[in-house]
């Protein structure tokens, strides 16, 4: 009898366990599931309770931080190729023209791309998609249009400046993929030169986002490219770098610290986020000059990469006072719905600091002359006009695609060809643009870099002769 009495308590108390563990956990879930049952059966008006339930966490999730946020399954790979930064599209980046009638193709094509394939052009204006005007369809709706299933095709009408004729270019969206590195200029085979052509003697290579995995690797290969090009310092340009992987900013900096030096340490309240990284001592650059450039875009990982740098004396930080954005994420999967699609949850779970245990998080009261960001060094805060800023952005854009005085594609000219994939080629003769170390450089900041660069090595070659 006892033995049998056992057995039904134990029975007892298993039933009960799992009782308790379907009951909401937080006091809140129940009332939060009632309001959304009343409102599908008795509210006036039909409702998307999906829609409903998005809208409820995301308001929620806004009200903790800006970097908080619910990813609602349809979103979910959309939201992973930014991480990965890539899209599925056909490698262009445009924009609605004044009038909304067509969109513009801001900048050459990457090369490669089946825009680039296609033979469009800067300057070239889309006003199709798939037979669609772009002005009835709207300037949102088309570009939406313009992406989607990689493998499938695009049917677009482009006009060129200069000429008359409708081309009708039926193109393949294939998923994109943006270079996460880029050096200073480019070739027709799409080769990158990592050495700035005015000064030869200074690399040059630009960061977009730290990508898992693909950003290291790229940087990495970018400086053996430099060293093997007889560069004695370079610039790490992360002006414009909103940030991305911690794991992939951290190993960047590990090429340049030396072994046991901190990189950046993270605090949150839960202690598992309560982290510090330190350089392992396999740098393969702890010894070669380097200036930084940030601006006020300048976020997340990059101030990572900015702030160890400077706190190590391991780089100049010249430019613009960073964003401001000290805090780190986990993106965590949630249950999968019934389909199988699974929602995810972006959550802020700790602050970083620079290994000087500098806070570089912008909190909402903070003033100009409060703790936050990533400062220039003292004499290379250079803030941009807003005249400066759109200069030096369409120089770059111009500068990244082809080289100064070299043979490559040059942007469209005012009459092109009739057929609108004719490649043109030539030495970049007619670029305007004032010169970059010239008083009128339109990249101030670059220029700064190179100066004192150049000073730093003259004077080091002079000490050890």
């Amino acid at each position: 009898m006892i033995r049998q009495n056992f057995f039904w308590i134990v029975i007892c108390l298993a039933v009960s366990v799992a009782c308790y563990r379907t009951l909401p956990r937080n006091p809140h879930q129940r009332t939060f599931g009632e309001i959304l049952d009343f409102i599908e059966s008795d509210y006036v008006a039909p409702t998307d309770s999906e829609e409903l339930f998005n809208q409820a966490v995301s308001s929620m999730l806004r009200q903790l931080d800006e970097n908080s946020s619910y990813v609602p399954p349809r979103d979910a790979r959309d939201f992973q190729n930014d991480l990965d930064n890539q899209y599925v599209g056909i490698g262009i980046e445009a924009a609605a023209a004044p009038d909304k009638q067509s969109l513009v193709v801001l900048s050459p094509p990457l090369v490669g791309t089946p825009a680039h394939q296609a033979g469009l052009r800067t300057g070239d204006q889309i006003v199709r998609v798939n037979g669609d005007a772009v002005g009835q369809l709207g300037p949102e709706a088309a570009l939406a249009q313009i992406q989607g299933t990689p493998g499938t095709e695009v049917a677009l009408g482009i006009n060129r400046p200069g000429t008359t004729k409708l081309w009708e270019l039926p193109i393949r969206r294939e998923v994109i993929v943006r270079p996460s590195v880029t050096g200073y200029a480019r070739n027709l085979a799409g080769e990158w030169s990592y050495a700035i052509e005015e000064a030869p003697r200074i690399g040059y290579l630009r960061i977009n986002q730290f990508v898992q995995d693909r950003t290291p690797r790229e940087v990495r290969a970018a400086f053996e490219q430099m060293r093997a090009a007889g560069c004695v310092a370079a610039v790490m340009d992360l002006r414009d770098n909103p940030g991305g992987y911690k794991d992939a900013a951290e190993q960047v900096c590990d090429f340049f610290l030396n072994k046991g030096e901190l990189i950046v340490s993270t605090k949150g309240r839960n202690p598992k986020s309560n982290t510090a990284t330190y350089a392992t001592g396999q740098g393969q650059f702890t010894t070669l000059p380097l200036a930084i450039l940030i601006n006020h875009r300048s976020a997340s990982a990059s101030e990572i990469v900015a702030a160890a740098l400077q706190d190590h004396q391991r780089a100049i930080i010249i430019g613009e006072r960073s964003y401001g954005k000290g805090t780190t994420q986990h993106v965590i999967p949630l249950s999968p719905r019934a389909n199988g699609e699974t929602p995810m949850l972006r959550l802020t779970v700790a602050y970083y600091h620079s290994p000087l245990h500098r806070n570089i998080h912008r909190f909402p009261n903070a003033q100009d002359n409060t703790e936050w960001g990533v400062q220039p060094n003292p004499g290379c805060e250079r803030p941009l006009t807003a005249e400066q800023w759109r200069t030096w952005q369409n120089w770059r854009s111009r500068h990244e695609r082809w080289a100064l005085g070299g043979e490559v594609a040059k942007p469209a000219p005012a009459v092109a060809a009739d057929n609108p994939s004719a490649s043109v080629e030539g030495k970049n003769t007619g670029d305007d643009s004032p010169a970059l170390l010239g008083e009128d450089s339109p990249d101030p900041h670059l220029r700064q870099a190179v100066e004192m660069l150049e000073k730093k090595s003259e004077a080091a070659s002079a000490k050890a002769a």
